[in-house]
């Protein structure tokens, strides 16, 4: 096979095996044979565009905060999902509550580590992470899962989601 039916595959691979409206993490990608150097080249040439350091996207595929929480949890293996509020509106529950302008409720841990190129990204939405250990790291019960596309992200279920809404009332 020459070089040039090399590339031409390569870069098939990676557009075909890649989730439309996903982030790329580099990290990630380089374990699937797609180095630095490569990627480079794939986002000089115009197949890849930078999400922000160390994450891509298709060029004019459309990312919104779902495909980047999807990169953070299935690439990065962070533990964060989307809970609270957030959750309930996924699941169809937003009928009962408030509206106000778009945020998104995150969740993690104690101490966990978003990734720059994440706070960072053009999602459209304002993005509100809570650190807590509300429940224990490992406790893998009250989660579903919340289809997007082509990929799904877990979230919280709507008795976990509750519970983390109640966490955040403040007493007065």
């Amino acid at each position: 096979m020459t070089v040039s039916r090399q590339a031409k595959t390569k870069i098939n691979r990676l557009i075909t095996q890649w989730s439309k409206g996903t982030v790329g993490v580099a990290s990630y990608l380089n374990t699937l044979g797609f180095g630095h150097d490569l990627l480079v080249k794939y986002k000089n040439s115009g197949w890849i565009e930078s999400v922000g350091r160390g994450a891509y996207k298709i060029s004019e595929d459309k990312v919104e905060w779902p495909g980047a929480v999807y990169a953070l949890q299935t690439q990065l293996n962070l533990n964060v999902h989307a809970g609270g509020k957030t959750s309930l509106e996924l699941k169809g529950y937003a009928h009962y509550l408030p509206s106000q302008q778009k945020k998104i409720f995150l969740y993690a841990p104690l101490g966990q580590v978003l990734p720059t190129w994440f706070k960072r990204a053009p999602l459209g939405v304002d993005i509100v992470v809570t650190r807590t250990n509300l429940f224990p790291a490992d406790l893998h019960e009250g989660f579903s899962d919340y289809t997007e596309k082509d990929f799904s992200i877990r979230i919280s279920s709507p008795e976990r989601a509750a519970l983390e809404m109640l966490h955040l009332v403040h007493e007065k």
